[in-house]
């Protein structure tokens, strides 16, 4: 069993020679539209793990990038940056840990523009990152917007402040355009206008819970203990690796070494959910990952994230993306 301490067995390495890795990988990216120059995927630096990177300029100020891969190790990122996107990164699968946000499986971040003087982030290899990124400059967002509401006024802050950062489910209607993009149709000019329509979707959806001021999917208590919050990590991963057989709460407080009130408090308040929603989305979101990769049946795909009946199986995937399980391989499997 991997216990909590392991997590510090990370690759670490810093901005300038992890953009570096990246850069010589861009040398043998591939164009996938032969009518869309700006259309690439590149490899996955080896070093690093494997996968691959999709990226599209669909005009200046505004790029999105499709990420799918799996690391060899954690990896944490030292590095001082200043951002002038507005990012929004939307987590099919994978976790991404850094100083103003933490984002999982079924979750997106939302971040706007400023100054990160010194931050650590962290990709974790407890699971493969699949994640759906739009890139969107000050310019832009103005552009489209006109003036901007009070409440995204956060977003394009001055250069010198920290830029504002939050996480937030993603929510049925957000999957529904995630899913049009991974699926788009066409290809060159007709492509990019029907992606720059997606992009400014799920940025209005992204968006909404800022114009309605709802509070944000609850952050990490400070009242935690570095200890603490370590032992409440590796209860996540030791949930994650028993999916067809997790533990009970007791058991699970027994093995990261914390009694099942301080658990259950202590994952509410790192995830802003209960362990058990915790492991029920995420089997749902690798579910929807192996009917999307694979020529699996529903029925072995449910058992092996661990759903053992088949019909709650359906009415809980139909209930998170819309769609019957059956029905979502069918379509995946005629694109």
């Amino acid at each position: 069993m991997r216990l909590y301490w392991l997590r510090f067995m990370a690759l670490t390495i810093s901005g300038q020679a992890y953009d570096a890795l990246f850069e010589v990988m861009s040398e043998h990216g591939q164009l996938l539209d032969p009518e869309d120059e700006t259309d690439s995927v590149m490899p996955y630096p080896d070093e690093l793990g494997h996968g691959q990177i999709r990226t599209i300029e669909l005009r200046e100020g505004l790029g999105l990038t499709i990420e799918s891969y799996q690391q060899h190790c954690d990896i944490a990122v030292a590095f001082s940056d200043q951002p002038d996107w507005i990012r929004l990164g939307f987590h099919l699968s994978g976790f991404h840990q850094g100083l103003l946000a933490e984002v999982g499986p079924g979750e997106f971040a939302i971040s706007g523009c400023g100054t990160v003087p010194k931050d650590v982030f962290r990709s974790l290899e407890i699971a493969p990152v699949k994640e759906i990124v739009c890139f969107i400059s000050r310019v832009q967002l103005q552009a489209f917007w006109g003036e901007l509401p009070t409440a995204l006024q956060v977003l394009v802050q001055r250069d010198e402040q920290l830029p504002f950062a939050q996480t937030y489910q993603i929510t049925p209607a957000i999957q529904v355009v995630l899913q049009q993009v991974l699926a788009c149709p066409y290809q060159g000019i007709l492509k990019r206008r029907y992606l720059e329509t997606k992009m400014w979707e799920l940025l209005l959806l992204g968006v909404e819970p800022l114009l309605a001021a709802a509070p944000p999917r609850a952050q990490r208590s400070p009242k935690l203990k570095a200890d603490e919050v370590d032992r409440i990590h590796a209860a996540r991963q030791i949930l994650l690796q028993r999916l067809d057989n997790p533990p009970s709460l007791l058991e699970l407080a027994h093995l990261v070494g914390l009694n099942d009130r301080a658990l259950k408090q202590g994952f509410r308040a790192c995830f802003g959910t209960t362990t058990f929603d915790y492991l029920h989305h995420y089997r749902l979101e690798q579910a929807q990952q192996l009917l999307a990769t694979g020529d699996r049946k529903v029925e072995e795909v449910s058992q092996q994230v661990g759903f053992s009946n088949r019909s709650y199986f359906a009415e809980a995937f139909r209930k998170k993306f819309g769609i019957n399980p059956g029905d979502f391989a069918r379509q995946q499997r005629q694109r």
